[in-house]
């Protein structure tokens, strides 16, 4: 099973991932494939139009770490699955500090 995550502590890095995602899958709709730039991404995080538009988005789960892997696990894993993270982001400081994050909640919850 894949799952859409990103866990951090960062309030601003988690917007700026939602945002991300949320831009990437309108562009999609939109028939542009073109890479996102970061400006891009922070303005519309920032943004009247991400505000309104955020919802309880089933496809990725974000926010604290505890959270997150406790989040990814709900996501319909049985004992013994195999669960993949997917994190697209631009900023791979970001990515890989999720992963290490996510991995240790997981360590801690077991």
């Amino acid at each position: 099973m894949s799952v859409l995550a990103f866990a951090s502590h960062d309030d601003e890095a988690v917007m700026d991932f939602e945002a991300a995602w949320t831009l990437t899958i309108q562009n999609i709709r939109r028939g542009i494939r073109e890479p996102l730039r970061p400006e891009q991404i922070r303005e519309f995080a920032r943004s009247r139009e991400f505000r309104a538009s955020q919802q309880d988005d089933s496809r990725m789960v974000t926010g604290e770490p505890k959270a997150v892997a406790s989040g990814s696990r709900d996501e319909g894993a049985r004992p013994g699955d195999e669960i993949a993270v997917v994190t697209p982001s631009l900023d791979r400081e970001r990515r890989r500090a999720s992963y290490v994050a996510l991995a240790e909640a997981w360590r801690r919850a077991a």
